[in-house]
């Protein structure tokens, strides 16, 4: 994928380095995907939403009780 993405010729000396681009290459593309997703989520959102009681109230389901 490297050699093909930044026109680099492989060379077994540097694979630690290679596998380090590689990870950081996939970041950005992951990274860029979901800021584009991001852009495009509807742009609604409810009051008090990144509360713990907004969260339990949206996931009842999600939340077990300790007996």
């Amino acid at each position: 994928m490297l050699t093909n993405t930044l026109n680099i010729v492989e060379d077994v000396r540097f694979m630690d380095a290679t596998d380090a681009v590689a990870v950081a290459l996939c970041h950005h593309y992951q990274h860029k995907t979901a800021a584009l997703k991001k852009d495009n989520a509807p742009k609604v959102k409810a009051k008090n939403s990144n509360s713990w009681a907004s969260f339990i109230a949206m996931n009842p389901d999600r939340i077990s009780r300790i007996k």
